[in-house]
């Protein structure tokens, strides 16, 4: 999970609290499933900063954990009023600081940049742009050759044609099958 993705998720958990503070304000019930549903995304943030940034996003975790008690302790005082108004404040105050964190704390994304060519002899328009991904720090570049297929009259497909064995041995080749676009979701695709 990318870091434009944890902070996407934070500011749905951002509305969710600030919808759950109206309805506290407004006298009326905050539904348990809601600040579970909030724990179970401060876990999965939590759980794939761990994964994905290991010891530097050590801070990120324990204000998520803390986040996750403070739900705790309001899903256990839904009829007070006063002390779910406190808690709602104060869990305010920490989604602000778990954010400042993923911001400042956790590395920047690498660019994911994917190079979709079907044919190697069409390879030379896309090589010095691959070239130049290749070689910026910032960036990851993956050459995805994708198949193409003859058509029968009928429209059907008639015979896969691929070509990842064909590219120059300087260019490292991700089988198609090996990469999944919308777990990668990259920043940036070219395709020829």
């Amino acid at each position: 999970m990318k870091k434009k993705t944890l902070l996407s998720i934070l500011d749905s958990m951002e509305k969710i609290n600030d919808s759950v503070i109206k309805n506290i304000d407004a006298g009326m019930p905050v539904p348990m499933e809601t600040l579970v549903d909030c724990q179970d995304s401060a876990i999965a943030v939590g759980n794939e900063i761990e994964q994905q940034y290991g010891n530097t996003g050590e801070e990120t975790v324990h204000l998520l954990e803390a986040y996750c008690e403070n739900l705790y302790q309001m899903s256990s005082k839904l009829e007070d009023v006063a002390s779910c108004r406190k808690l709602g404040k104060k869990i305010q105050k920490q989604l602000v600081q778990i954010r400042n964190s993923i911001k400042y704390n956790l590395l920047e994304d690498k660019k994911e940049v994917v190079f979709l060519p079907y044919k190697a002899s069409m390879w030379d328009s896309l090589e010095s742009v691959w070239r130049a991904a290749d070689v910026d720090p910032s960036c990851d570049a993956y050459v995805i050759p994708i198949p193409y297929f003859d058509k029968n009259p009928d429209g059907s497909f008639r015979e896969e044609h691929y070509e990842g064995d064909l590219y120059p041995k300087d260019v490292p080749v991700t089988r198609y099958d090996e990469y999944d676009l919308e777990a990668h979701h990259p920043d940036v695709i070219y395709i020829v």
